[in-house]
């Protein structure tokens, strides 16, 4: 689409303009009428089909950008461009609309089960070996990283890297969805949106659990396998009631 091409945008009249603006363009490269790699106007063009300050459209376009659906070239070939929406522009549109959407916890851990058990029961006979022996990969990582801290005077224990079995898990359903849905919730586990800093007990009893789930998905037993994954989020979830509960 060129700058100079038919007008697309309504123009906005209220007390949030920019964000009227911004989703105007994401509903524009939801219904596919904005594609890759279109050039959209320019800022000023845009100020004027949407009838307001160019200070609202910069904005907008800044927001846009930090989420993946647009990005800005400087220069001679320069302009504003929709982007090809990968898992990074994905998994933030998910963690946004968690963070701001007043998602309670329970119902993070309520859908946690619910996702993660389909997960289980779509990939329990189509995984391949790779994933089996990537997702083991992670809980070596994950012991070496728990033997590095329990050596330190005061260890502090980070659930970065055990919340990447719970994506490698995903990657098992062969559902990009499933996936960047899961990638959204343990970076809000991890970004501070859920308070959620193992001890070294819960470390611990947090991998091992991981090594159970391994081990009946490696035997194909559909039943064990989410009975542990249910077990295994639920406990998880009491750990972080606990935890903010005595903080507070």
């Amino acid at each position: 689409m060129s700058g100079k091409g038919r007008l697309i945008f309504k123009p906005v009249n209220s007390r949030r303009t920019f964000e009227d603006i911004a989703n105007q363009i994401k509903d524009l490269i939801y219904s596919k009428a904005l594609k890759p790699h279109d050039r959209l106007p320019s800022e000023r063009e845009l100020a004027i089909q949407f009838n307001t300050g160019r200070m609202s459209v910069r904005e907008a376009l800044r927001i846009l950008e930090e989420s993946g659906y647009i990005t800005i070239k400087k220069g001679s070939e320069g302009g504003i461009f929709i982007r090809e929406l990968d898992s990074s522009g994905m998994t933030k549109s998910i963690l946004g609309l968690i963070s701001v959407g007043n998602i309670t916890f329970q119902e993070i851990v309520e859908a946690r089960i619910l996702i993660e058990t389909i997960i289980i029961e779509r990939g329990i006979n189509s995984f391949t070996e790779k994933q089996l022996t990537d997702i083991e990969q992670n809980i070596i990582n994950c012991e070496k990283d728990y033997n590095t801290r329990q050596n330190n005077e005061k260890p502090e224990f980070s659930d970065a890297e055990l919340g990447i079995f719970h994506v490698l898990l995903a990657e098992l359903s062969q559902n990009r969805l499933l996936k960047y849905i899961m990638m959204a919730i343990t970076e809000y586990y991890s970004t501070g949106g859920v308070k959620y800093l193992p001890d070294s007990k819960e470390y611990f009893r947090h991998l091992d659990q991981h090594k159970e789930i391994l081990k009946a998905i490696r035997k194909k037993d559909l039943e064990l396998a989410k009975t542990l994954i249910k077990d295994h989020i639920s406990s998880s979830a009491e750990y972080v009631k606990a935890v903010n509960s005595s903080s507070c």
